[in-house]
């Protein structure tokens, strides 16, 4: 709803329009008391659907949730007015890192905001998910289930990712109804913990990919390398199987997701780090690949009177994971064979015999596949 009213809160100075979604505003203002910042959530009872919603979400939320949670959004003051609903919160750091203020010029920061300048430096891509899981799994510990996470509600305060905006938290145990933000939904409506991991998952490949959540499981030709970082890396499973098409391979709630993330930390930890040797000898093997394509091609465009054409396609298999073999190669970068979902790069434009191979599945033949008609290979195990 577009209000063109401020709205009038007791004991609140309201200052200016901060924020709008689906289901209400929200405000920057200045409690008068105390001569605080804060966030007011305004929700119009011209709304009533969305009123009457609210309130059940907020008890819930009230009731069940300590709110002094490093991670999770507070709430300080609620109430009502004749006109609308209202909640106070405290005010989110500014997108320059500073805390809240008056000026002009003060945006509020969320994982949204940071979104806007592309992917996230690894180590931010794995604190960001770490407290994202951490505030859900304080939810999921009591029951809740919140049906909204995505990355403008993921909001900065004092430096530290909170979760917000519990209006369409419900129970666990109570058959949800299928709300939320379309992108995030899980394909087959399930609206439990399963789900809000399932947007977590797609939260996480927005951080590392800079995409949008529209393109996942994709990942660019340009990002290849990215993705051969260890947290990334790790970063990537985890979103794929947190975004499994069906309910049963994800993780259960936030706890076994966070375990997981622990599991591969420590791996990390113990695993050792190549030498430069090793990664001198596999650039001289990378240059000498390179330097018999280059002259692969040049006799190509010899013989054939002209120089061949490439695309960059994308491979996609359920379950996910797969290795990629063309015309009976694995296909690899720097030694490592890509698995689905991938981008393989500058394939020359032409008929290829493609095949998946994953771990405890048989091979999955898709037979001959011409590039030049398709820039997606999709393909699922029985």
């Amino acid at each position: 709803m577009n209000s063109t009213v401020v709205p009038q809160i007791h004991d609140v100075e309201t200052i200016r329009l901060i924020g709008r979604g689906a289901y209400g505003e929200v405000w920057l203002v200045r409690n008068r008391p105390f001569g605080a910042l804060r966030a007011a959530k305004v929700i119009y009872k011209a709304q009533e659907k969305a009123v009457v919603r609210e309130l059940a979400a907020l008890r819930q939320y009230i009731d069940r949730v300590p709110q002094h949670h490093d991670h999770l959004m507070p709430i300080y003051h609620s109430g009502e007015t004749s006109d609308h609903l209202f909640y106070l919160m405290p005010a989110a750091d500014g997108i320059d890192g500073h805390p809240a203020s008056e000026d002009p010029g003060y945006e509020p920061a969320t994982l949204a905001t940071c979104l806007s300048a592309g992917a996230l430096q690894a180590e931010k891509c794995s604190s960001f998910s770490r407290q994202l899981l951490c505030g859900l799994a304080a939810l999921h510990s009591r029951g809740l289930v919140h049906r909204d996470v995505k990355p403008a509600n993921c909001i900065f305060v004092d430096g530290k990712l909170k979760l917000a905006d519990f209006g369409l938290v419900v129970p666990s145990d109570r058959t949800a109804s299928f709300v939320g933000t379309l992108p995030y939904m899980p394909p087959d409506g399930q609206m439990d913990f399963r789900a809000d991991i399932y947007a977590v998952g797609l939260v996480v490949y927005e951080m590392i990919t800079g995409l949008s959540v529209d393109s996942f499981p994709r990942w660019p030709p340009m990002l290849t390398r990215r993705l051969r970082e260890p947290r990334i890396s790790a970063l990537n499973r985890f979103a794929l199987k947190a975004c499994e098409k069906t309910p049963a391979p994800r993780f259960q709630h936030a706890d076994e997701a966070i375990q997981w993330l622990d599991k591969q930390d420590a791996a990390m930890a113990v695993s050792p780090s190549k030498d430069r040797k090793s990664k001198h000898v596999k650039r001289k093997g990378a240059l000498a690949i390179a330097a018999v394509a280059g002259l692969a091609l040049s006799v190509y465009a010899f013989r054939s009177g002209s120089p061949p054409q490439f695309k960059n396609v994308n491979f996609i298999t359920r379950p996910f994971e797969a290795e990629v073999i063309l015309d009976g190669t694995i296909q690899q970068y720097d030694g490592i064979p890509y698995r689905t979902p991938c981008t393989i790069p500058h394939l020359t434009e032409r008929t290829y015999h493609v095949t998946f191979r994953r771990a405890n599945l048989p091979d999955l033949d898709v037979g001959n596949i011409d590039v030049r008609r398709q820039d997606d290979v999709i393909a699922n195990w029985p």
